[in-house]
């Protein structure tokens, strides 16, 4: 009763006394652990209701502890400075309540869903609002003005915005909304007296280095991978697999697996951790420097050497923009420690003027790929947006295979003309080998180009280690958008040349084909890949490229499924079906939303 009307109190401790508000916006305290209590300030009449009692860090000036709580309503932010009279019998004099004057442009009728303050080094100080449209599921599904809004100034607020979709969108393919209407933002956290600040939010952990300034994401909940590479390493004394893992925007992370552990209880079979490959922007740092972190960027792909234990050759794409990083290769034996760049593709504008062949506009590396007898060949392919390239010598150097595979009638890009270009108009983003690649010379090659109205994908093959190349054609080519392609039989084996792939759908999960064809490979049939009923195997919707399959030295086909989980089986050509298909739990892969798998199950 003494509360008044207030339900669900929220405490808060400053100094020596604890203080309780109920929904009322009375605010109480006591110290002696609310055997008593004293009035702070009385109950409002606004008719707001309270929803958030914290301290506000930011009062803490001039090494004094803070003396300010923070009162949050749907709609306003308030301060209210404590004057405590006496401890032994607590007792206040009266305070004021005193509204922060919020910026413009919240959305009127938006309700604010997270208000935290953080006290920096220094003088520094912020405060950080965000307001969600969506307080309910059932109320609406749109959280695309969730932002985040910070002040810097605690006596004269100004305010500055952190979209979703420039720093937070990373995980759902630039989407600025989730697809469950629940608020973006989660939770705000600041390491006092550092600029150091953590944000949670719908999908994933950001941290600030500049007081909330700018945003740098941790982790990959819902981020597509579109790299992995598993290798042996380089550990002394026992059995360990190098796993290095890339994803769309979060960057290239490495770490090491004892394989001995695998399947052992009390054991952990997960990478203990995996080391981000990131590279900090130092100052004053040119192109010219020896330094090869200069440009501050992340890695958009990453792999080792199937013989990394005795090797230690490690490739990887920067995906920078910056001086046309993302167009060149990097090349390390000590962990990118120190790098070489055996490959440029970039054609330099004084080459274009003078020779007449020049670059595309966006002349990107994509995919780096180990020839499965690397041992032996030393052969490692890259390829992108420019053409392929192929390496013989263990990626020392690399020569353009001039055979790759070409945009034919209908295709339309920019400045395609091989004569002055170079460029056929293919981009190719995802490479894969025949099991029997070492005898057979087989190879796949996924390419897509421009072709109105939207972009589709084709699926080529050469069976001479990538000199030459043939359009897998169906009739239908031109309406499948390919997202991966597996060999999982060669051309001369009993069943002949098989290659499962994946076609991206906008709704639900991929489709699963197998091939029927016979060589030179240019007239295909794609039957639906059927597994027993029940046990469907919808793959991951992503449509990137690269993505969803994979396949085991055994010639088993790993299919990633829709939702979390792998199965395993071996493909039966003639039956088009799965044999031998098992299913394995796994942590979730991704995607390109935060959807977490389907609703129903479809095969």
């Amino acid at each position: 009763k003494t509360f008044g009307n207030g339900k669900c109190p929220m405490l808060a401790t400053m100094g020596n006394v604890t203080y309780l508000a109920t929904q009322s916006m009375a605010v109480f305290g006591t110290v002696d652990f609310g055997e008593s209590w004293s009035v702070v300030l009385p109950a409002q009449v606004n008719e707001e209701i309270l929803m958030q009692l914290q301290v506000d860090q930011t009062s803490a000036q001039g090494g004094h502890e803070a003396n300010t709580l923070l009162l949050v309503t749907n709609n306003n932010v308030y301060q209210v400075k404590p004057n405590v009279k006496k401890l032994i019998p607590l007792t206040f004099s009266s305070a004021m309540l005193v509204p922060i004057v919020l910026p413009d442009s919240l959305p009127v009728g938006h309700p604010i869903n997270v208000v935290a303050t953080h006290r920096g080094p220094g003088q520094e100080s912020s405060i950080f609002v965000s307001r969600t449209q969506c307080p309910t599921i059932e109320e609406c599904r749109d959280t695309g003005n969730d932002n985040v809004f910070t002040s810097h100034n605690i006596s004269n607020h100004t305010w500055s915005t952190s979209e979703i979709r420039y720093w937070f969108a990373l995980d759902r393919a630039g989407n600025p909304a989730s697809h469950f209407g629940l608020p973006e933002f989660t939770d705000i956290k600041g390491v006092p007296n550092t600029p150091r600040v953590y944000i949670g939010t719908y999908s994933g952990i950001y941290r600030s280095e500049d007081n909330g300034d700018s945003w740098l994401e941790l982790d990959t909940v819902a981020n597509g991978g579109t790299t992995l590479s598993i290798s042996p390493a380089a550990v002394a004394g026992a059995s360990f697999a190098r796993v290095t893992s890339c994803t769309y925007r979060g960057g290239c992370f490495w770490g090491e697996v004892d394989l001995t552990a695998l399947g052992k209880k009390h054991r952990s079979d997960r990478v203990g951790e995996m080391v981000p490959q990131l590279c900090r922007l130092a100052p004053d740092l040119k192109p010219t420097d020896p330094d090869p972190c200069y440009y501050g960027g992340r890695y958009s792909v990453s792999v080792e050497s199937p013989t990394f234990d005795r090797d230690h050759i490690s490739l990887r794409i920067v995906g920078d923009l910056v001086d046309d990083k993302n167009t060149q290769l990097e090349r390390s034996t000590d962990d990118f420690a120190t790098v070489t760049i055996p490959l440029r593709t970039k054609i330099s504008p004084q080459q274009c003027q003078r020779t007449g062949r020049c670059s595309p506009d966006l002349p990107v590396l994509r995919v780096i790929k180990f020839s499965p007898n690397f041992a032996a060949d030393g052969t490692v392919y890259t390829a992108g947006v420019q053409g392929l390239w192929r390496s013989t010598d263990g990626g020392h150097t690399f020569a353009r295979l001039s055979g790759i595979p070409r945009a034919t009638t209908g295709e339309q890009c920019h400045k395609c003309d091989m004569a002055t270009t170079g460029w056929t108009g293919r981009d190719i983003v995802a490479l894969s080998f025949s099991p029997d690649f070492a005898t057979d010379d087989t190879m796949l090659a996924v390419s897509q180009t421009i072709r109105l109205p939207k972009d589709k994908r084709v699926i080529s093959v050469s069976t001479d280690r990538g000199a030459t190349w043939t359009d897998m054609e169906d009739g239908l080519h031109y309406t499948r958008y390919w997202s991966s392609a597996v060999i999982v039989a060669g051309p001369r084996t009993p069943e002949g040349l098989t290659v499962v792939s994946t076609q991206f759908r906008e709704e639900n999960f991929d489709q699963v084909f197998v091939s029927h064809s016979v060589a030179p490979h240019d007239q295909v049939k794609w039957a639906y890949l059927k597994v027993p009923e029940g046990r469907g195997v919808g793959i991951e919707h992503d449509g990137y490229s690269g993505y969803g399959t994979a396949v085991l030295p055994s010639g088993e086909v790993v299919l990633a499924q829709w939702g979390g989980g792998i199965v395993v089986g071996r493909v039966d050509k003639a039956k088009a079906t799965v044999k031998g298909l098992r299913r394995y739990d796994t942590p979730r892969f991704g995607g390109d939303s935060n959807r977490p798998g389907s609703a129903t199950v479809r095969n």
